[in-house]
C-alpha cells in the first residue's frame, strides 16, 4: 500500500503547493513511484508540476481528481476507477485539480454530519479513498502527496482523514502559537468526525478506512525564518505536540525532542 502523505495548513500563501511538489519530486529521485493529487481549487500544484517540467498543458486523456470522483457524487452505477494522470517522469504522477470540485463541498457535508445515517452517503463518505486505492493498484504507487485548499472543509476534512500521514507547512514567527492553537481544535473536531465515520460507513461499498493520519512533523519555511526567534519556538512546539499526542495523532516515538519535529 501507498504511503499517503497530507501537506495541509489552513493559513494561505505559506509553501503548501510548493512543498508538496519537492517533497514528491525528492521522493521520485530515490527511486519511488509517487502520485501527487491537487485537491486546491486554485490548482497551484497543477500550475507549478507543468510549469517546472516544461509543459504548457495537460494532456487530453488526463483525468482531474474532481472528475475522478463525481460519479460517486451523482449516485452513477459506475464503479470508481483509476484514471490516466499527468505523466512527468518515469515515477512522478499528477491527478491535477479543477475549480469544479467545489461543488461537491454540499453533498459531501451531508455525508459527514453526525446524525445522517443513511447509507447511500456512505459511498461518497469513501468516494476519494476508493480513488487512491485503485490509483495505487494500477500505477503500483510508493506514495501519494495531498496538496490541500487554505480550509478545512469538508473536502480537506475528508482527505485528511483518509490520509496516513499529516505534514504541516509553517513559518516559525512570533504568531505560530495562534496558528498552532487553532490547528489543534481543527485537529481534535477531525478525529471525532473521523469517528464517526467508521461507526457509519464501515460496510459501504466505498467503504471508510479505518486509518488514524499522524502528524510528522513541521516543514518550515526558511525563506521567513527570523534568526532573532530561532531559539524561542521549543515552548509552542512542544505545547502543539503535547496536545496531538492526546489526540492520538502524534507518531509513537517517545525519544523525539520538540525540535525534532521541524
Amino acid at each position: 500500500m501507498a504511503r499517503r502523505i497530507s501537506i495541509y495548513n489552513y493559513k494561505e500563501k505559506i509553501g503548501k503547493s510548493t512543498s508538496a511538489y519537492y517533497m514528491a519530486k525528492a521522493l521520485s529521485e530515490e527511486g519511488k513511484k509517487v502520485l501527487m493529487i491537487d485537491a486546491d481549487p486554485q490548482c497551484s500544484l497543477t500550475k507549478l508540476s507543468l510549469t517546472m517540467n516544461n509543459n504548457d498543458r495537460l494532456k487530453e486523456t488526463v483525468v482531474d481528481l474532481h472528475k475522478a470522483v463525481l460519479k460517486a457524487f451523482e449516485g452513477q452505477p459506475i464503479p470508481i476507477t483509476a484514471e490516466v494522470p499527468q505523466r512527468l517522469s518515469d515515477r512522478l504522477l499528477l491527478t491535477p485539480g479543477s475549480s469544479e470540485i467545489l461543488k461537491l463541498e454540499i453533498t459531501l457535508s451531508f455525508a459527514h454530519k453526525k446524525d445522517n445515517n443513511m447509507k447511500i452517503f456512505g459511498n461518497i463518505a469513501g468516494a476519494f479513498n476508493e480513488f487512491f486505492n485503485k490509483m495505487e493498484e494500477e500505477y503500483d504507487l510508493d506514495y501519494i502527496i495531498i496538496d490541500f485548499p487554505s480550509t478545512m472543509k469538508e473536502i480537506s476534512k475528508n482527505l485528511l482523514m483518509v490520509s496516513d500521514y499529516i505534514a504541516i507547512p509553517t513559518i516559525i514567527d512570533l504568531f505560530m502559537n495562534d496558528t498552532f492553537i487553532l490547528l489543534i481544535k481543527e485537529f481534535h473536531d477531525l478525529n471525532e468526525l473521523r469517528n464517526n465515520m467508521l461507526s457509519k460507513y464501515s460496510d459501504s461499498y466505498y467503504s471508510f478506512p479505518d486509518k488514524q493520519p499522524k502528524f510528522i512533523g513541521f516543514l518550515k519555511q526558511d525563506y521567513l525564518f527570523d534568526k532573532k526567534i530561532e531559539n524561542k519556538n521549543i515552548k509552542e512546539i512542544s505545547m502543539f505536540t503535547r496536545n496531538i499526542k492526546i489526540i492520538g495523532m502524534l507518531l509513537e516515538n517517545e525519544k523525539l525532542r520538540a525540535n525534532d519535529y521541524i
